[in-house]
C-alpha cells in the first residue's frame, strides 16, 4: 500500500501500473536484444539444449522469446487501456461538501481549508490546514527525548495504558481470534482470554509505531492538558486521542471520552459479527461464513486536532465501518468536526467527500 501526500493509505495504482510497464518493457528489449545471439549447445553431450551462457543473466531460446514478446505486449495493451480507463476515476479531483454546519464560521472555513489542497481521495490519516487561512492552526506535536515524559514516567507505559482502554472500551475481540473458529464464538471467557492475549501480542508488535504528546487545551475549558495521540499511518490501524493527568501519571478518562465520540462497541456473544451486504468486497473466510467481524476503532477510525481562533476542534473519519452497508469510504464515508467542553462534546460540522465528473 502506497501513501498520497495526506498520508491516506489508498494505493497508487498509476505508480504501480508505471512499474508494471517499465518491466515488460525492460523484459521485451532483453528478450529482444538477446535472441540475435547465438544458442549455444553442449557439443561433448550432443544434445540441442540450450545452457546458461558465462554472463549474469539467463538466455532465452529464440522460440520462447516470440511467446514471452506476446505475451507482454498483451499485457502491455491491456493495462494501458484499463490505466485509461480507470485513471480519471482514480485521480479525479474530489472535493469536500459541507453537508452539517451551513453558516456555522468554523465549518465553512474548515471546509475552504480542505479544498484548498484539491484532494482526490479523502484525507484519511490526518487532515492539513492551510496556513494561509487566517486562524486555522495544528497542535505541535513531539515524541519525548529518550521517550520519557515530564514525570519521568516512560512513553510506553500511556501506550500500555492505552491498550488497556482500548481492550475495554472498543476492540473487537474476533480480530484477535482465529478464523477459522469464527463459527464456535460465543464470547465465552476462555475466548476471551486466548483473544486477549492475542491482542496483547499484537499491541507489543506494534509498539515501533510510537505515539506522539503535545499540551494544548484539548477540552476549551481554559486549562492546558497533555494530549496523546496514536497515529500509525500506512498501516492497518486507528488513529486515536486520550488526555493525559496533568502530572503525566496517568489516562484522565472523564476527559479522554470527550475525545472518543463514538460509542464503546457491544460485544455481547455474537454480535462483534455483522452480515455481508450485497456487492461487498470480502476475502475468502467472509464469504465462505456470509459475515464478517464488526468494524473497530482500534482498526478504522483516524481523529485528528485542528484550532480555530484560539479554540480546540478535533475531527474524525471512518475507514470502513458498517453503516456504510459494505461501501467504500469515499462513497459513504462522512467527516465529523468535534468540540469538546467540560460538560460534552458536540459534533458541529459533517462534510461529504465528492469526485468532479
Amino acid at each position: 500500500m502506497g501513501l498520497t501526500k495526506d498520508g491516506a493509505d489508498y494505493p497508487k495504482r498509476w505508480m504501480l501500473r508505471k512499474s508494471g510497464l517499465k518491466m515488460a518493457l525492460t523484459l521485451i528489449w532483453e528478450s529482444q536484444k538477446h535472441s540475435k545471439e547465438i544458442t549455444m549447445v553442449n557439443e561433448h553431450k550432443n544434445v540441442g539444449v540450450p545452457i546458461v551462457t558465462p554472463t549474469d543473466r539467463l538466455e532465452i531460446p529464440s522460440n520462447v522469446n516470440k511467446q514471452v514478446v506476446s505475451c507482454l505486449w498483451i499485457y502491455i495493451i491491456v493495462l494501458s487501456v484499463v490505466s485509461i480507463l480507470s485513471s480519471a476515476c482514480v485521480y479525479a479531483e474530489g472535493y469536500y461538501e459541507l453537508i452539517e454546519g451551513n453558516g456555522v464560521e468554523v465549518c465553512e472555513v474548515y471546509e475552504k481549508n480542505l479544498n484548498s489542497f484539491k484532494p482526490n481521495v479523502p484525507m484519511t490519516c490526518g487532515r492539513k490546514v492551510n496556513k494561509d487561512i487566517e486562524g486555522l492552526d495544528k497542535p505541535h506535536w513531539t515524541r519525548p527525548d529518550a521517550e520519557i515524559t515530564p514525570s519521568g514516567k516512560a512513553l510506553y507505559a500511556f501506550y500500555r495504558m492505552f491498550g488497556e482502554l482500548l481492550w475495554e472500551r472498543d476492540a473487537n475481540p474476533v480480530y484477535y481470534y482465529l478464523v477459522t473458529k469464527w463459527p464456535e464464538w460465543q464470547g465465552n471467557p476462555e475466548q476471551m482470554k486466548q483473544a486477549r492475549q492475542q491482542y496483547d501480542v499484537d499491541r507489543q508488535a506494534r509498539s515501533g509505531l510510537k505515539p506522539i504528546l503535545s499540551e494544548f487545551d484539548i477540552d476549551n475549558d481554559g486549562k492546558i492538558e497533555p494530549v496523546y495521540f496514536e497515529k500509525p499511518c500506512g498501516s492497518v490501524y486507528g488513529s486515536l486521542l486520550a488526555v493525559l493527568t496533568p502530572d503525566y501519571k496517568g489516562i484522565d478518562r472523564t476527559k479522554t471520552e470527550l475525545v472518543m465520540p463514538h460509542p464503546p462497541l457491544n460485544r455481547k456473544g455474537r454480535e462483534v459479527f455483522r452480515p455481508l451486504f450485497p456487492g461487498e468486497r470480502s476475502n475468502l473466510y467472509d464469504e465462505k461464513y456470509g459475515y464478517r467481524p464488526i468494524e473497530d476503532s482500534v482498526h478504522k477510525v483516524h481523529y485528528d486536532v485542528f484550532f480555530y481562533k484560539g479554540e480546540t476542534y478535533f475531527d474524525q473519519w471512518w475507514r470502513a465501518h458498517q453503516d456504510f452497508k459494505g461501501k467504500s469510504d469515499i462513497k459513504a464515508g462522512r467527516l465529523r468536526v468535534y468540540k469538546a467542553r467540560p460538560e460534552g462534546t458536540v459534533r458541529i460540522c459533517s462534510y461529504r467527500f465528492n469526485l468532479k465528473k
